[in-house]
């Protein structure tokens, strides 16, 4: 039996009407992801640090629970415990670029790192490293209702807090503080360092040392004639440079 021409005409159009409903429309799918960038985009800093110090806070919070259980001090996180899954998580939020946010709450994901191990190798008992840790992430986890007085004298403390001369040029780094100078080239050595691999602490006394250096660079950098509208960044390269 010979189909009719129109019958044909008639299923091919039908054919190509299914295929166009399945093909997805280009446009789409180029709206859904500048949606999903948009929305990427409104996610503030404070809102990322926030995300990532609730993670920071759930698995201090887990190893505190289980750093005394039998099973921990006997395989520690080897792969025949229970608590690998731990040690596995941190790792994954420490590959999560936002975890070096962890730094505007005076901490370091690897410091968490180093406190698992540290019971690890105590088997749950406390020493001086865990107890050093464990005081860090306290304060920062339930800070302290602090008087106008302690306010002061933890300010004055914080030597690497307060920094905002990341933008700004020679004439308005000649102008601040040294406490602001200060803590602009902890952020900057803090970033030097992360770039190239290093793990570097705010509570060492290596890192305050590079970061004086580099402050001292600077000034000197701005000493040179006609350097006052050269940024802040500029003068950094410079002397990691040199």
């Amino acid at each position: 039996m010979k189909m009719s021409k129109f019958g044909l005409i008639f299923i091919l159009t039908i054919v190509s009407f299914i295929s166009c409903k399945k093909e997805p429309n280009p446009s789409n799918r180029t709206n859904e992801i500048e949606k999903v960038n948009v929305e990427i985009d409104t996610i503030t800093e404070s809102e990322r640090v926030d995300r990532v110090f609730e993670e920071f806070k759930k698995l201090y919070n887990e190893l505190g629970d289980f750093k005394k259980t039998s099973n921990f001090k006997k395989y520690g996180f080897a792969e025949g415990g229970k608590n690998k899954i731990w040690l596995d998580k941190l790792r994954v939020l420490k590959s999560n670029p936002d975890s070096k946010l962890l730094i505007k709450k005076g901490i370091l994901i690897s410091e968490l790192e180093q406190l698992g191990l540290a019971y690890a190798s105590s088997k749950g008992v406390e020493t001086e490293v865990t107890e050093t840790f464990n005081k860090i992430f306290t304060e920062a986890i339930l800070p302290k209702i602090k008087t106008e007085k302690t306010q002061i004298i933890e300010n004055s403390n914080s030597w690497y807090e307060g920094g905002n001369l990341h933008k700004k040029d020679g004439t308005e780094w000649k102008r601040a503080t040294e406490h602001n100078k200060l803590a602009t080239c902890a952020d900057f050595t803090m970033t030097i360092a992360l770039r190239n691999g290093e793990e570097p602490s705010v509570f060492s006394s290596k890192f305050k040392k590079a970061s004086e250096s580099l402050k001292d660079c600077i000034d000197k950098f701005y000493k040179l004639p006609e350097s006052e509208k050269i940024t802040v960044p500029q003068a950094v390269i410079n002397c990691i440079s040199n």
